[in-house]
């Protein structure tokens, strides 16, 4: 039982240092492009490159990880990326970002879904606790380094968070532990073309990822960019750091109580109230120019993310055959994560070069209000 314990308080070390390492440097990261002159344009470009490259390289370091074990290739993926990181200072120039983002990528991305595998075996493999528990450890993190580095970041310093960010990846290396390693004892089944033929033959499965991917296209201002909104309305970098605080703290009583607004009121109608509460938010922050008062439109985040994520995830998981439950949840982060925000990301950087972010969230109003009639019309229908 001792055992146990540590291997929790390890992992739970993890997901709190892992978060709080992203933080550092992500909340940070539009605002630092602009303060190195790169263009909006340019600045949804690496961002859609960002974005965009997960879902090539997480597949490669899933099979590497089922292989050799989690702790070996994660220790592996946060040398790598901290080192990427910290030398992301030195880059002078659009194209030479654009190319060091692919290798960066390439190590930075695995961070998440291995450290979520590691949780998920131990959880199994010791019938104790629950992913939601260590995960929630993560969003402390993120909300931690948000507040923090709000305060001594500045638009002198702010090279800091590619030397402060690299450091805190760093001391995850002291939490990774043989007690968190929990060796895959079954051969690791391969994904086949057949199965996808199987999920693309379900028209209505089809459309719902067609829907929720055009939907992530125009929530990315919600989501990074939202800090270049705040800074167009007069936000200093402590405010952009207590704006991405109070959202992160706001998603996660519903992450622990998404699953139970599900179940009362069905998936469908849990999505399009998520939905609704986004639309309010949009609307908020496309007449607000306080920074002050903005921040409290984050509240709305639970609802936008985590009730959006829980209710999908059930949704989609009621609409495919059992043994092709885990596939169907790939595509939705196929097509609304990864496709859906590295489109969102490409189109909102030109329009804020363009018009600007607040003039941005005008437009945004009528088409996710758009997202919301063709949910329910799909709804009604199905």
């Amino acid at each position: 039982m001792p055992e146990i314990r540590k291997g929790q308080i390890n992992i739970s070390a993890l997901f709190l240092l892992l978060y709080m390492g992203l933080a550092s440097w992500l909340v940070f990261f539009n605002l630092y492009l602009e303060e190195k002159s790169f263009t909006g344009t340019e600045i949804g470009i690496i961002n859609g490159i960002l974005q965009g490259t997960l879902f090539f390289v997480v597949p490669v370091w899933g099979i590497f990880g089922d292989k050799f074990g989690i702790n070996k290739i994660l220790r592996i993926a946060i040398v790598g990326s901290s080192i990427f990181l910290f030398f992301f200072q030195t880059l002078e120039g659009f194209y030479a970002v654009i190319f060091y983002m692919l290798p960066f990528s390439f190590f930075l991305h695995p961070l998440g879904p291995l450290q979520d595998s590691m949780a998920v075996n131990f959880v199994r493999e010791n019938n104790t606790s629950s992913f939601g528990e260590f995960r929630v450890w993560g969003s402390v993190g993120w909300a931690i380094a948000s507040f923090t580095l709000g305060y001594f970041i500045s638009e002198e310093n702010i090279d800091a968070i590619f030397i402060i960010a690299p450091l805190v990846l760093l001391s995850m290396l002291f939490f990774i532990t043989p007690k968190n390693e929990v060796r895959n004892k079954k051969k690791l089944s391969e994904v086949k073309l057949e199965q996808f033929k199987i999920l693309l033959k379900n028209k209505s499965l089809v459309l719902f990822c067609i829907i929720i991917f055009i939907y992530g296209i125009f929530l990315s201002p919600m989501n990074l960019f939202i800090n270049l909104y705040f800074k167009e309305i007069g936000a200093d970098f402590q405010l952009v750091g207590l704006a991405f605080t109070v959202q992160c703290f706001a998603e996660i009583p519903l992450f622990f109580l998404g699953i139970k607004i599900v179940r009362k009121l069905g998936a469908a109608n849990s999505i399009l109230i998520s939905i609704m509460v986004t639309i309010i938010r949009v609307i908020l922050y496309s007449q607000i120019s306080d920074p002050s008062v903005a921040i409290f439109v984050g509240l709305g985040q639970g609802f936008t993310l985590s009730l959006f994520l829980v209710a999908v995830v059930e949704y989609v998981h009621d609409m495919v055959p059992t043994n092709l439950r885990a596939t169907g949840q790939s595509l939705i982060w196929a097509f609304h994560f990864g496709a859906g925000i590295t489109v969102g990301n490409i189109i909102i950087g030109y329009l804020y070069e363009v018009i600007g972010m607040q003039a941005v969230m005008k437009y945004d109003i009528l088409f996710i209000t758009f997202i919301l009639i063709l949910l329910y019309w799909y709804f009604k229908k199905r």
